[in-house]
């Protein structure tokens, strides 16, 4: 079985805190994984941080949203 990395990027900024109007994930739909185990001592930003190394996107803050991009994109 697969999970979608948008759906687990959603979870992890979930997690942290953020409401849904503070980030976008859509760009990363299309991306299937098997699973990935977040520890309490990873913070989001190294959960996310590691899973960016692994499925090639960044991080981008522009118009007050943080917008997680596949990389090699505008």
């Amino acid at each position: 079985m697969t999970i979608g990395l948008a759906g687990v990027v959603t979870d992890i900024c979930r997690r942290a805190g953020l409401a849904d109007a503070m980030f976008d994930a859509s760009d990363l739909s299309g991306i299937e994984l098997e699973g990935f185990v977040v520890t309490n001592q990873y913070t989001a930003s190294d959960a996310l941080a590691a899973l960016a190394q692994i499925f090639f996107f960044d991080a981008a803050s522009y118009d007050g949203v943080i917008h997680f991009v596949r990389r090699g994109a505008s």
